[in-house]
């Protein structure tokens, strides 16, 4: 990874001091150490909140932003706060499914995804059938068109998450699924009447503990090392979450997600993200806890990993580690893990009019499953990935 990155992290002198000493990238028998990240986490510990938004962290962080022609103040920093937002509660079959809300379009785009695909009966299906890969595209191709048509951050542009999941609309947007055709990404019109108001990596880890508490949370730099810049004499990474944001209507990110108006950049602003942290219920038990990096992906990795333990009966492990597929909306192109499925498959699908790309693995599917009698636990990490399962 460092050496991927090494023209644009060579290009900011603390962070190549850090991770290329005397010019030269840190190798497996090298120690990190990073003395100004440990003073950075003890600001923390001591002061709480106020040790990284103000004081002497904080005057660091707008020095280094005013030096390099950013615009980031210290009354920014003070005022910004983290803000609770209800999470995303939503049906499939007898599943009782809890998601992030906007600004995080996880839980909807994975609502309408599933709303979408109950209208089928997905049991007769093989997981890696292209009956069940196609349907599955169709809902994702109109879930990912009313991302970018409705979803930004709700104290910005209206809250459009009650209409989309509503019974009616998901009707609709599945009886204009053509089971034996693919549908063309442009042709895919937002469904509702808008309100006209004025104008690589993430990381993901699910916990529960004897108390029967669960946590499945997500977090992120968005990009592989952030913005690659690391603050000098506080040893951390700035992000580079703008990319999250629409730069200009139409225009796609780094994920080849194409962005709305309601996600343009404003002040105070936050971005549209895709992530996905979701907690299941079954007979209001403890069912799945799971999530994922893997930007626009996460929500179809997340969704199809339900489906393949709730409806294809996979074991958890198995559930996780099953081959991928992806739609998006644009590009129109349904991307399939690279060996993961058949020939036949792939040109069953061609055959339906879906354009069909073999990507790389992606996302690294991190999840626990809970005994329906609550005795035990058992997790499963992403063979994809470098994550593991722990207990104690």
């Amino acid at each position: 990874m460092l050496l991927s990155n090494k023209g644009d992290l060579e290009r900011f002198p603390a962070t190549a001091s850090i991770f290329f000493p005397g010019g030269k990238p840190l190798s497996s028998s090298n120690r990190l150490v990073q003395p100004d990240l440990a003073k950075t986490l003890a600001l923390i510990e001591e002061q709480g909140r106020d040790g990284f938004y103000l004081g002497e962290n904080a005057r660091k962080i707008a020095a280094y932003c005013a030096s390099s022609g950013g615009t980031i103040t210290e009354n920014d920093l003070r005022d910004y706060k983290p803000k609770w937002r209800e999470p995303i509660h939503f049906q499939y079959k007898n599943l009782d499914i809890y998601a992030p809300g906007l600004p995080s379009s996880g839980g909807v785009v994975m609502a309408e995804i599933l709303k979408t695909l109950a209208y089928y009966d997905l049991s007769r299906f093989e997981p890696k059938s292209p009956g069940y890969m196609h349907l599955f595209v169709e809902a994702a191709r109109r879930a990912y068109a009313d991302r970018e048509e409705y979803l930004g951050d709700p104290d910005f542009v209206h809250n459009y998450t009650s209409n989309l999941l509503d019974d009616s609309y998901i009707a609709t947007r599945a009886r204009s699924i053509d089971t034996a055709k693919a549908s063309v990404s442009e042709e895919i019109q937002p469904g509702i009447a808008k309100e006209r108001t004025e104008p690589i990596q993430t990381t993901h880890l699910v916990v529960s503990d004897a108390d029967g508490n669960i946590v499945s949370l997500t977090y992120t730099l968005n990009l592989e090392f952030g913005s690659k810049a690391i603050v000098p004499e506080a040893g951390f990474f700035l992000n580079n979450e703008m990319d999250d944001f629409a730069i200009a209507p139409g225009q796609a990110n780094a994920f080849g997600l194409a962005g709305g108006q309601p996600n343009v950049i404003q002040p105070g602003k936050r971005m549209l993200s895709s992530m996905s942290p979701t907690i299941v219920l079954k007979g209001n038990h403890p069912y799945l806890a799971l999530g994922s990096p893997g930007g626009s992906k996460i929500i179809t990795a997340v969704a199809q990993t339900i489906l393949n333990y709730a409806v294809f009966g996979m074991p958890i492990s198995r559930a996780v580690a099953a081959p991928r597929f992806h739609h998006q909306w644009l590009p129109d192109a349904v991307y399939v893990e690279k060996g993961g499925y058949e020939s036949k498959v792939l040109t069953n699908l061609i055959g339906k009019g879906h354009t069909v790309e073999e990507r790389p693995p992606y996302c690294e599917v991190m999840a626990l499953q809970f005994s329906m009698e609550g005795l035990y636990v058992t997790g499963a990490a992403d063979p994809r990935g470098p994550g593991c399962v722990l207990g104690w």
